[in-house]
């Protein structure tokens, strides 16, 4: 049932917005009622409201006032002011206070109806989402699929910003969320990644919403590099080991030798291993793993190819290029090209 609360002085009007809902709308349940801001705010914290109705004009504290008060406090409640004033200096300001929509009344049925089915909607998305990621992120530090764990870090991280990016006290505390099950993950195989993190400080310290991204994933990098030092590698599986350190080793020439000694086991081994587990040899699995990485630096960043094949340990950029078009069917200034186009 999504829960409805009602915020206008005007008795008929709350009466009416009970009717169109009713008549409009199925799985709703009108849990509150106000006559001013100060009423809402505290029905807020006791029906726990899902979307909340809110005029803009009324007695003593009005509605951007209460909007600004419950969203610092609930960032996830939906707030649609309702107001006569056709004046949009007045949606600025309800904008600015936090409000998610803006409805001119009298308001038609219809608006009403699309903004509940609309807001309902993406709120439930976004909460399926955020804890389908999140566990995903941890199912794949328990897997140890460096990899994959890094690519679910940045959805998770891409959304968190999404979220809470202007609420810096939620913003760090769903990050600090999101490192104590990462964490938590990695004490379950009796490991301990934070360790070795400079004493004295916290690993989330002066976290900000341009940092987090970047923090984030030094943990993760921490996380792995005490699961590769550990080799804590499940049910015996080398196969993850090798993923891991070519992983954490990609901007290197890392040979098949070099892989084999890391786990113990022959070249020879190693080799037939890797085919069959996952049906590419090892010195394509490795460059395909640089290529991608190489996709990446030439979309989001200016670095030139110079650098980035430098980067990447090809100290000949026509070699570099060559094997780049090789795999991915086109040159490095091709790709970036192309990408800038999409952007565009």
């Amino acid at each position: 049932m999504y829960k409805v609360l009602l915020v206008d002085d005007e008795y008929l009007e709350r009466e009416a917005l009970k009717i169109i809902l009713h008549e409009e709308l199925e799985g709703i349940m009108v849990v509150g009622e106000a006559s001013t801001g100060r009423k809402a705010v505290e029905l807020c914290e006791t029906q726990n409201p899902d979307m909340i109705f809110m005029d803009i004009r009324m007695p003593g504290m009005d509605g951007l006032e209460a909007t600004e008060i419950i969203k610092s406090r609930y960032r996830e409640k939906i707030i649609i002011i309702l107001t006569a004033y056709d004046d949009f200096r007045y949606a600025q300001k309800a904008i600015k206070a936090g409000a998610d929509d803006y409805i001119l009344k009298p308001a038609r049925p219809a608006d009403l109806a699309e903004a509940v089915k609309k807001h309902k909607k993406l709120k439930e998305s976004i909460k399926e989402a955020r804890v389908l990621n999140i566990d995903e992120l941890i199912h794949q530090i328990h897997a140890e699929d460096y990899k994959s764990a890094k690519e679910k870090l940045k959805v998770v991280t891409h959304q968190l910003i999404r979220l809470y990016g202007e609420q810096q006290e939620q913003l760090k505390e769903n990050a600090q969320m999101i490192v104590k099950k990462m964490l938590e993950a990695c004490e379950h195989k009796g490991l301990k990644p934070m360790q070795h993190w400079d004493k004295g400080s916290s690993p989330l310290e002066g976290i900000t919403l341009f940092t987090v991204k970047e923090r984030l994933a030094q943990i993760l990098d921490h996380v792995f590099e005490e699961i590769v030092h550990g080799k804590a590698v499940e049910d015996h599986k080398e196969i993850y080991a090798i993923l891991n350190y070519i992983e954490k080793n990609i901007h290197r020439h890392i040979t098949l030798e070099e892989a084999a000694e890391y786990v113990h086991l022959s070249s020879y081994y190693l080799s037939k291993l890797f085919k069959k587990e996952l049906n590419i040899n090892f010195i394509q699995y490795v460059t395909e793993r640089r290529m991608e990485r190489a996709k990446e630096l030439l979309e989001h960043t200016n670095l030139p190819i110079l650098n980035i094949a430098l980067d990447l340990s090809y100290h000949e950029p026509n070699y570099f290029s060559k094997v780049f078009k090789k795999v991915v069917g086109m040159t490095p200034t091709e790709y970036r090209e192309s990408k800038e186009k999409e952007k565009s």
